[in-house]
């Protein structure tokens, strides 16, 4: 296969405007082979994405651009936003970089640049302020007017005089203690059923029985206007333990806040989050609900070649320490089992998840979105979305989250932490950093979507990558 190179780089910032928005800017790239010749009068295919972060980060956009030809000078020309591409650059916010260009030609990745510049346009048209420009001339000075008199100050008033202070009161005399009483002798009962419905026999107490079968036997309903204080464990019978055994598993439904254990017998944390109840916690089964094993994959060569179609599962650096915090890192075709794109409504997709629970679909991610404040225009939007909503569902602080965990408070209880990633590499990045949830909906043979979480922004993430990468799982009940 003949590889390519780029021998020249020129990235012109002239902002391509098709309607009042601008939508784009043009590239230019002069393209040799490996053996230095230009490579002329040929067509290729250009893949371009912009990763935002780090040279490592995750894609803010990607497009395609089949069937770009050379000219005899192996020169190409294109518009970065006029590709083929399921997202919309214009929600990129160009405020929230550093951005990065990544380019690949016929498949073949020729590396990533950092763009040490935005177009102006591009920058303003994501809502953001434009740089300043060069401060003028200051002007010189006119002369001071002449300083005003000064008004006369008005007298001060008279203070009122203090009255005097009464002389103490006499403390009265303390009284002689009295006489203490002859002690009474013991007697056989200390009460007796005459008394008021007391008995003591053989060292046990007796209210309302004159039988009493334990240190305290009360025969009837006991009322209590104080503290309780019991040392031992309590003992509930009869119809009222029903009842509060009813109250309990009443409540727990209700409110989504209880437990759930799939087949190793892992627990996990749910909340409810408006209708819909969630796993508080991510993923970590090792087997399907009818017992068959996930294939574990450690070695980074084995994950690399993996295919769309791979089935596996690993710890974060293969390290399974790291299990009960971040859980386990799924291909898609691990978390799908096998099961057909969905993306309805439930999604109907078991998957790896335990039974009576289901992969959420891109539609329940965006309810779930909605319900901690994204509007129905911004859910069904691209890249990162909305302004702190993503702040309500990740855990507070810097203990697991790197600074500075931007509008991090949890308030919806969904407890999202940084497990970062599994590459198609086979390497493990964005721990600190970054939350990852696959969906049940592809978005065609080799991606499929993905919602995200950040440090560095309070917005979330709704984007597109391979399914041989590790991401995290959290189940919805059906």
């Amino acid at each position: 296969m003949t590889r390519i190179r780029i021998s020249l780089l020129l990235l012109v910032f002239a902002v391509i405007a098709h309607t009042q928005s601008p939508t784009g800017f043009n590239y230019q790239a002069a393209l040799r082979d490996s053996d230095g010749r230009v490579k002329s009068n040929e067509s290729v295919n250009i893949g371009i994405r912009l990763l935002q972060g780090s040279i490592n980060g995750l894609p803010a956009y990607e497009e395609s651009h089949p069937n770009i030809q050379t000219n005899e000078f192996g020169l190409i020309s294109l518009v970065i936003g006029d590709g083929v591409s399921t997202y919309d650059m214009a929600v990129i916010n160009w405020a929230d970089g550093p951005f990065f260009l990544e380019i690949s030609v016929n498949g073949n990745l020729l590396g990533t640049n950092q763009l040490l510049s935005v177009p102006y346009a591009l920058y303003a048209a994501s809502g953001n302020e434009g740089p300043q420009g060069e401060q003028g001339m200051r002007g010189v000075p006119g002369e001071a007017g002449p300083l005003g008199l000064q008004g006369e100050q008005g007298p001060q008033g008279l203070q009122g005089l203090q009255g005097e202070q009464g002389p103490p009161g006499l403390q009265g005399l303390r009284g002689e203690q009295g006489l203490q009483g002859p002690r009474g002798e013991a007697g056989d009962t200390k009460w007796d059923s005459v008394s008021g419905g007391m008995i003591y026999s053989d060292g046990r107490i007796g209210i309302g029985t004159d039988d009493p079968s334990e240190a305290l036997d009360v025969g009837g309903n006991a009322h209590i206007s104080g503290n309780l204080m019991i040392g031992g464990d309590i003992l509930l019978k009869g119809e009222n333990l029903e009842d509060l055994l009813a109250e309990i598993a009443f409540f727990k439904e209700t409110s989504g806040i209880g437990t759930l254990t799939d087949i190793d017998g892992n627990k996990y944390v749910t909340v409810r989050i408006g209708e819909q109840i969630w796993m508080a916690e991510n993923l970590k089964t090792t087997r399907y609900a009818d017992g068959s094993a996930i294939p574990l994959v450690e070695d980074p060569e084995d994950w690399l070649a993996l295919n769309a179609e791979g089935k596996a599962y690993s710890w974060y650096n293969n390290d399974i320490s790291n299990k009960d915090l971040f859980g386990g890192y799924y291909t898609w075709a691990a978390a799908m089992n096998g099961m057909e794109s969905s993306n309805e409504i439930p999604s109907g997709v078991q998957g790896a998840c335990p039974g009576g629970w289901h992969l959420p679909s891109d539609e329940e991610w965006k309810i779930l979105e909605m319900q901690v404040g994204l509007t129905q225009l911004e859910a069904d939007g691209a890249g990162g979305r909305g302004q702190d909503e993503g702040g309500k569902l990740k855990q507070a602080g810097t203990s697991f989250w790197n600074s500075p965990n931007v509008d991090a408070n949890n308030e919806s209880k969904f407890t999202a932490l940084p497990a970062g990633l599994r590459m198609h590499t086979g390497g493990f990045s964005h721990s600190g950093t970054t939350a990852i949830f696959w969906t049940s909906w592809e978005q065609y043979s080799l991606a499929a979507w993905y919602h995200s979480i950040n440090n560095f922004s309070g917005s979330i993430g709704r984007q597109t990558d391979m399914k041989d990468y590790g991401f995290s799982v959290r189940c919805i009940m059906d």
